[in-house]
């Protein structure tokens, strides 16, 4: 693995192994793929409080509770979703030997280089995406950091009153940020040039619309999801 890195897949519930990131994973978790990723939340929280507050309001206009059903819909994206599953994988980690730092990614992310990953106290994040926030689909955190960094939604759902005016018109990259600020770890963000951008195949399922197929001397027939993301990637190559 690049990097001497240990490997480790925290996915949905599947039958297909067909990846070969299963046979190179070190680590395997696998969760429900739940139709209202809103029961999750309930854990978390301790109570369902926080679907009287934050959801039932005159229109829900955030994609921060992507995947969560309200009034018998779910909201479309994957907002809920992704800090969920930072949150259950910190959890996880909590049960293995000691790393210095951690790479959470997602594996849709198709890389343009090498990457060589330094030894830091700083929390990377590859440039651009931020959406009035911090783009979170790749980011390196030191070990100590990773509580605090990944704690997302449960103060939300906890204290549903205090955030309800964050949730009703956030979005994933916003709570991200609020939650680094509030943690006293924005101050150690280190943005680098973008090297990954969204890829997928046209069997992918997406909560989104496919947006534009890439063209080049090695991406013939790759979709990019995010235009923008796709020429930070490849501008200085």
């Amino acid at each position: 693995m690049p990097n001497n890195a240990d490997l480790a897949l925290l996915f949905g519930k599947s039958f297909n192994r067909t990846s070969s990131l299963y046979s190179k994973a070190k680590y395997i978790w696998e969760i429900p793929e739940y139709k209202d990723w809103g029961v999750p939340l309930d854990n978390i929280a301790g109570s369902k409080n926080w679907r009287r507050v934050l959801l039932e309001q005159r229109g829900v206009k955030s994609h921060a509770l992507g995947g969560v059903i309200w009034k018998g819909r779910v909201i479309s994206g994957s907002g809920a979703i992704v800090p969920l599953m930072k949150t259950i994988l910190w959890r996880k980690l909590k049960n293995i030997p000691h790393y210095t730092h951690v790479v959470v990614t997602r594996p849709d992310q198709f890389y343009t280089r090498k990457i060589i990953i330094n030894p830091s106290r700083n929390i990377i994040v590859p440039e651009g995406e931020d959406y009035g926030g911090i783009c979170d689909r790749w980011v390196c955190v030191p070990w100590d950091d990773i509580p605090k960094t990944f704690n997302i939604l449960r103060p939300v759902v906890r204290y549903p009153r205090k955030h309800r005016t964050l949730i009703r018109k956030s979005n994933p990259e916003r709570l991200w940020m609020h939650t680094l600020k509030t943690s006293g770890l924005f101050s150690k963000i280190k943005r680098v040039q973008r090297f990954c951008f969204t890829a997928y195949a046209d069997s992918d399922k997406t909560r989104w619309n496919k947006q534009m197929l890439t063209r080049g001397k090695f991406l013939v027939g790759i979709s990019a999801k995010y235009p923008k993301e796709y020429q930070r990637a490849i501008f200085q190559l």
